[in-house]
């Protein structure tokens, strides 16, 4: 089982919990079956949403192990709006006292994740199945708990060979009953469920306020560096900001303006190419045009394949020469992929 697998189980337990107090008073073959026809139904929607939370989760603890130098590390000045944001998101305490080393378990994630081991793939019937017919870890909450534990252990069994010390983190943090992973996975799973209009009626439940308020501050850093709120300029080397009411242009020269951004990016994209794209294909999603979602997915398609190629590196402005710190231009990418996230594809 991969660990989106694993994780995965943990997300249709969140909307099992939801079909079953929204079907309170029903007999149990019923609520069963009600939720695997939403199963079947909006299986697509499922599977998006799935992919964002887990995407996100990840990135989510990666973050959190590099702490509040993340800011310096993507970004040479940081915005006051970043560092309070990134401040809002750490304070939360996600490791408590643990003492293991987390630039080792930092390096540790980011190397995994560079081979792939995080990706999301598709549950097989028979995984989803399983979670579905068990009924009783819907609606006993102590079951509930338990099944959520004995999930995220396996997950964590499934990390020792490649990442021993992040494993053992996980296996700590797990034991706190507030695992990051799991709560963001959550988090973000429920925020993904409202862009779909059948599934946007499930109630699943939420996370513990402040836990909801640490990953908004998240969302809210990321976002602010994937598209900088600094009036006229953003924090890489003075671009000018994608979202001046000056630069926007109609539907068309948008559609037209990514398509060329697209080959720029195929190729050796700086921070401004990227921050550009991102706006314009917002635009074209608000707009509906009719070429925006296939856009989407091949500006998606491109910044996977630096990623996974680790050839993703920008140009200082002005000079031929490469090397402006690989490690921003990945956390821009990443920042730039969780903005579009909104948008499905």
């Amino acid at each position: 089982m991969s660990l989106f697998s694993t994780l995965g189980i943990v997300l249709i337990r969140d909307l099992g919990q939801g079909v079953a107090s929204t079907l309170a008073g029903r007999a149990p073959p019923e609520i069963v079956e009600h939720l695997r026809e939403i199963l079947r139904e909006r299986r697509d929607g499922l599977l998006l949403a799935m992919r964002q939370a887990n995407d996100r989760a990840w990135l989510a603890l990666e973050i959190a192990l590099a702490g509040e130098s993340y800011a310096q590390q993507v970004n040479a000045n940081p915005s006051s709006n970043q560092i309070q944001a990134l401040k809002g998101f750490l304070e939360a305490g996600w490791f408590g006292k643990s003492t293991i080393d987390r630039a080792r378990c930092l390096d540790q994630l980011r190397a995994a994740r560079s081979v792939g081991t995080f990706d999301a793939t598709p549950l097989s019937d028979r995984e989803v199945d399983g979670v579905v017919s068990n009924l009783e870890r819907y609606t006993d909450p102590v079951r509930r708990r338990e099944g959520d534990q004995q999930t995220l252990s396996a997950l964590v069994a499934s990390l020792k060979s490649k990442c021993p010390d992040l494993a053992r983190l996980m296996t700590e943090d797990n034991a706190s009953g507030s695992p990051l992973l799991a709560v963001a996975a959550s988090e973000f799973f429920r925020l993904a469920l409202q862009a779909d209009p059948v599934l946007a009626t499930v109630p699943v439940l939420g996370v513990h306020a402040a836990q909801s308020e640490a990953l908004a501050n998240l969302t809210r850093f990321l976002l602010d560096l994937a598209m900088p709120t600094t009036a006229g300029s953003d924090s890489h080397g003075g671009i000018p900001s994608p979202d001046a009411p000056a630069t926007t242009p109609t539907a068309i020269d948008a559609s037209v303006e990514v398509q060329a951004l697209l080959a720029k990016i195929r190729q050796r994209p700086d921070a401004g190419d990227l921050q550009k794209c991102a706006a314009l294909l917002r635009q074209l999603r608000r707009e509906s045009h009719p070429h925006a979602l296939a856009l989407l997915r091949e500006v998606r398609q491109a910044l996977a394949a630096h990623l996974s190629a680790d050839t993703l590196t920008f140009l200082p402005r002005g000079s031929d020469r490469a090397g402006v710190m690989p490690a921003r231009a990945v956390a821009l990418a990443r920042a730039i992929q969780f903005s579009l996230w909104d948008d499905p594809a």
